[in-house]
């Protein structure tokens, strides 16, 4: 466990808890975190505990340079949807001029498109969500800016189920232009349209996080199983370039996190890169989300904040590959 980065998730006011952090790093060197359901300004000193349901779909926080945090969305989703019993899952995202660009996924309807949302800076207000239809493929699980070249890669999951393993496909675009002609990992080449798209790796439930880390790319995924005692094992995989191949995956991580000999409901282990010391050690987060039903946490609609919360560890990237 890393308690410093820890403590960063356990704020008492604004994002209490959440869902799944993805960090963006901006170019002004503050740090954009992006969060899918969340516990926002619901913690009661008291006793520690928050509401046992999120309050919010999604939430992002801004992290200075000083480390000092501030929540971007004070109240209601910070991404909107004008959608009855609609809302919207943010997935990851880049930034480009004075635009952050968020994919992310909406839920609660039959949609199989992929949802861009845009900020503006400094406010890091939504301003715009636009749409793209990509053969039941839902793009932005991994985004990653290859400025050298001028292409964005942006990672996707074929109509993902969170209980099966997922066939993880690649697109690029312009970074000056995401909405220039989108072309698809293919075997070797680079073609249109969405259909010719390979796979690059199998993905247990919606587990994908691929980062770039010093020279290499890192694929991380966690055992499916979104439930007490299932879905603890993590594993770690490289490859050379950005469409793999991705092999020989090692486990690399079991959640703990035990009460008793149960384990909380998890997933989501994320590598942020820019966390990178000269150790060798890069900050991994996973989620966890409760011990029921397992164990029945919840009296009265409040349980532990802790439950729910962020957790930290310091992963030495050798374990991983060790010519890293």
């Amino acid at each position: 466990m890393d308690s410093s980065a820890l403590q960063l998730f356990r704020q008492t006011q604004g994002i209490i808890a959440g869902m799944d952090a993805k960090s963006i790093v901006l170019n002004n060197g503050q740090i954009l975190w992006i969060f899918q359901s969340t516990h926002l300004n619901d913690y009661n000193a008291a006793d520690g505990t928050i509401a046992c349901s999120p309050n919010v779909h999604n939430a992002a926080m801004l992290q200075q340079i000083s480390g000092q945090v501030n929540v971007v969305n004070n109240s209601g989703d910070w991404i909107p949807s004008n959608e009855t019993n609609t809302w919207f899952e943010p997935l990851h995202g880049y930034q480009f001029m004075d635009t952050v660009y968020i994919f992310a996924r909406k839920l609660g309807s039959s949609s199989t498109k992929t949802y861009i949302a845009k900020a503006l800076m400094p406010t890091l207000q939504i301003v715009r969500i636009d749409s793209m239809s990509q053969a039941q493929h839902y793009y932005g699980y991994s985004v990653m800016a290859d400025t050298a070249e001028g292409f964005c890669y942006v990672y996707g999951l074929k109509s993902p189920n969170m209980n099966s393993i997922n066939i993880m496909t690649l697109a690029r675009f312009p970074m000056n232009n995401i909405h220039d002609t989108w072309l698809y990992y293919s075997d070797g080449t680079w073609l249109n349209p969405p259909s010719s798209a390979s796979t690059i790796a199998s993905i247990p439930a919606e587990n994908a996080c691929v980062r770039q880390v010093k020279n290499k790319y890192l694929l991380i995924t966690q055992e499916s199983g979104f439930a007490c005692n299932k879905g603890r094992t993590i594993y770690g995989q490289v490859a050379q370039d950005p469409w793999g191949p991705f092999q020989n995956y090692k486990t690399i991580y079991t959640v703990g996190d035990l009460m008793g000999n149960v384990s909380p409901a998890c997933r989501q282990a994320i590598i942020h890169p820019h966390t990178l010391n000269a150790a060798g050690e890069v900050l991994m987060t996973y989620t966890i989300n409760g011990y029921a039903p397992c164990l029945n946490t919840c009296v009265n609609g409040f349980d532990q904040a802790d439950y729910y919360r962020i957790k930290t560890v310091r992963l030495p990237i050798k374990n991983i590959d060790p010519n890293l």
